[in-house]
């Protein structure tokens, strides 16, 4: 009797050639090193340093510190660089390319359109040039063989200011999310910090379909991780 074979190992090739969804994508938790230089450089962002593999380790020891603080720090980086609207699109596109290189077929990517105003940005601007960037970056993935959906997980941020405006407190006015609901606005996210919840079902005045309302708590962190994209070595992400 003949021995049953032993299943090939699996290989990065055979992962990444896989079918794959991706939910709660952090925008910006998830960019080039490279475009995080050259963004700072254009806006004269300071940055821990500008050596391609020291910033790649800094972001690396801020995802595993375990400390809420340092991990933060990270993101003031990332956001930080996120202040125009090509800079927001740039971001948007190449996280749809890099998904799509590395076999995600459908992803929900989260922002919140409040954390790009520094340099005055409208709320309106800063989603559609996240959504330009997402089309922009689908397209191109679907013309070279790897079709990816990417939709977009609006955030309301519950310690800002425009946290009603952005969600749907007053779903009579038009908001960012609203008018977005159907150009890939899945969702809207209230936001303190990082625990979540399922609160309740909106539909935003004259809309065909609910948006989904989610609430966060504030919380310890217990874990993080840092992964490098196997399609693009570049690129960094940090979540929790």
């Amino acid at each position: 009797m003949s021995q049953p074979s032993h299943l090939d190992p699996i290989t990065v090739d055979a992962v990444r050639a896989a079918p794959k969804v991706l939910l709660h994508d952090h925008l910006d938790g998830g960019l080039r090193v490279r475009t995080i230089i050259e963004l700072a450089d254009q806006i004269g962002h300071r940055l821990p340093s500008t050596d391609e593999e020291a910033l790649r380790a800094w972001f690396v020891l801020g995802a595993r510190s375990l400390d809420i603080l340092q991990y933060l720090e990270t993101f003031h980086h990332t956001a930080g660089v996120m202040q125009t609207a090509d800079a927001i699109e740039r971001v948007a596109y190449e996280a749809a390319t890099d998904l799509a290189a590395d076999g995600v077929v459908y992803a929900e990517a989260r922002f919140a359109p409040e954390l790009h105003q520094e340099r005055g940005l409208a709320l309106d601007a800063v989603t559609e040039a996240v959504q330009a960037g997402l089309r922009r970056g689908s397209s191109e993935a679907a013309t070279a063989g790897h079709p990816i959906m990417v939709n977009t997980i609006v955030c309301a941020m519950r310690t800002g200011t425009r946290s009603v405006e952005i969600g749907l407190g007053a779903t009579s006015i038009p908001c960012p999310a609203n008018r977005l609901r159907n150009s890939g606005a899945c969702s809207v996210f209230a936001i303190s910090a990082c625990n979540f919840s399922n609160t309740s079902l909106g539909t935003p005045a004259g809309a065909a379909s609910p948006l989904k309302v989610t609430s966060s708590k504030p919380f310890t962190p217990i874990s993080s991780s840092v992964g490098i994209s196997g399609n693009k070595v570049e690129r960094v992400s940090v979540a929790i």
